[in-house]
């Protein structure tokens, strides 16, 4: 290559037999991966008395995110108070002075007081520090939910002073620096996808980005008739959202390698598909078929063989010196 072209970044090289997998578009979605998911809601009837954290806070593991008040509960830390009172009033006595009999059924009463209110909701830490604090009056029911991971709140369904029932959904807290794509599969195609590669996922426009298949759902969708499939996509900027629609390329099963080059090295001259071409010292464009587009690499079907030295760098710095060259023989 002369010396000019390679001080301005031009690269050449001979192309190569690569196999370049036909694929397949299917519609996905991308959804919340579960596995990295939970969702807080009381175990017992509440009201809602104070909110924490709102919808797009990032929160930790064991925050309080938001503090409920139910009569249930202000029974049952009522009956604890009375029942760690008499199991220290009991265990200070000792077994010398009250009977086994009665030791045992005083310390199991303690015991299945707290049982009733970790049931309820409470924690073991908030528990301790609610019997430490012993007093009548910190039994007014109130208790707090726990963020059981780290994680963003994604939704938030409540409104202060409502009243909840049990196992109402309240808040959905995710990991979302880890999303998953359900793509939806004709299951008649399924034996012909290549399930050890890695998908495309095209996310707008032609950003396009990559993920692998972690799990084939086992049930035929009802309503579209489809089979799920389920890959994971890296979300660490937070760019992608949940409930976006995407299109997802499933490559397939293929055995036959082709010529091909990377993609940069083919211009678009005149209208027609060109390769630069580097033979006795000399760069000169070349008119070539392609096929298919497949991770940066192009399918060659004619114009150039093998043997070909071509440019695979810098192909459009020689398209313009040689329009501007065109232009200048023109004037």
């Amino acid at each position: 290559m002369p010396n000019k072209e390679k001080s301005r970044g031009i690269v050449t090289s001979t192309p190569e037999l690569k196999n370049l997998a036909n694929e397949i578009v299917v519609p996905g979605v991308i959804t919340t991966n579960d596995y990295l998911s939970s969702v807080a809601s009381p175990r017992i009837d509440a009201q809602v008395i104070k909110r924490h954290v709102k919808m797009g806070d990032k929160v930790k593991s064991g925050q309080p995110i938001v503090t409920l008040s139910s009569t249930e509960m202000a029974e049952a830390q009522g009956q604890l108070l009375i029942a760690s009172r008499e199991w220290q009033r009991v265990k200070a006595l000792g077994k010398n002075i009250v009977t086994e009999q009665r030791f045992i059924e005083v310390s199991v009463e303690y015991q299945q007081k707290i049982a009733t209110l970790l049931a309820y909701g409470m924690t073991k830490s908030q528990i301790d520090k609610f019997i430490i604090n012993a007093d009548a009056s910190t039994a007014t029911g109130d208790f707090e939910l726990l963020s059981h991971q780290d994680g963003t709140v994604i939704e938030d369904q409540f409104l202060i002073g409502e009243i909840v029932e049990s196992g109402r959904k309240l808040m959905v807290i995710a990991d979302e620096s880890n999303l998953w794509v359900k793509a939806q599969l004709n299951p008649q195609l399924i034996s012909t996808v290549n399930l050890e590669t890695s998908t495309r996922i095209n996310v707008g426009d032609n950003d396009w980005i990559t993920g692998k298949i972690s799990q084939i759902y086992r049930e035929i969708d009802e309503s579209t008739r489809t089979l799920p499939v389920r890959i994971d996509i890296s979300n660490d900027l937070g760019v992608m959202k949940p409930n976006q629609f995407v299109k997802v390329s499933l490559q397939l099963k293929s055995s036959q390698d082709v010529l091909s080059v990377p993609e940069e090295s083919i211009v678009l001259l005149n209208g027609e598909q060109t390769i630069f071409v580097l033979e006795d010292n000399e760069i000169s464009p070349q008119l070539v078929k392609t096929g298919m587009i497949r991770n940066g690499r192009i399918e060659i079907k004619a114009g150039i063989s093998i043997e070909h030295n071509v440019v695979i760098k810098g192909a459009f710095l020689l398209k313009s010196m040689l329009l501007k060259s065109q232009i200048g023989d023109g004037d």
